[in-house]
């Protein structure tokens, strides 16, 4: 049984929500988030994670003997991840933008044979994407100081059903 999706949060590689199939070993040391990754040489091997959000930011080793992983959302194929260069520990790969929503996300490690991957944290990401309704009642008049305008107009009432939270007046000369 698949764990549960999470929402929004940084999740470390030995948090339950990530399952791991092939062969993976664990590292504790420093480097790492919260001192810890699972890293595999074994061509195959995958490592996914269920969330409820949009966006996710993916933290992972890049180092000379590190090897490509191809990320793949709901099933389909976003990108694969070229992890060879200089030693950088806790390197980032943020996804593009997702319907809100749960989605499952897998690693999988592609090679080359002698290399390897490394699975670090995830980072889920619950982005309003949807823009809010227009601004009403909007007016200009003459301000009483020199070259001013005077401006008014009604908040919207909400964003994509969703009641406004926060609505900011801003003033400027």
């Amino acid at each position: 049984k698949a764990p549960a999706p999470v929402g929004a949060g940084k999740y470390d590689d030995t948090h339950a929500s990530w399952s791991y199939g092939g062969t993976w070993v664990t590292y504790s040391g420093s480097g790492p988030y919260n001192n810890t990754e699972h890293y595999t040489n074994v061509v195959g091997s995958t490592a996914s994670f269920t969330f409820t959000g949009s966006q996710f930011v993916f933290s992972y080793l890049a180092n000379t003997n590190r090897g490509n992983i191809e990320v793949r959302v709901d099933g389909a194929l976003v990108t694969t991840i070229n992890a060879n260069g200089a030693l950088t520990w806790q390197k980032t790969y943020t996804s593009p933008a997702f319907s809100p929503g749960a989605h499952t996300v897998v690693f999988k490690f592609t090679g080359p044979a002698g290399m390897y991957a490394d699975v670090d944290a995830i980072q889920i990401v619950n982005a309003d994407l949807n823009a809010p309704d227009g601004v009403g009642s909007l007016s200009a008049v003459t301000g009483t100081a020199n070259g001013s305008i005077n401006l008014s107009w009604t908040a919207p009432a909400n964003d994509a059903g969703n009641p406004v939270h926060r609505f900011f007046n801003r003033t400027r000369y």
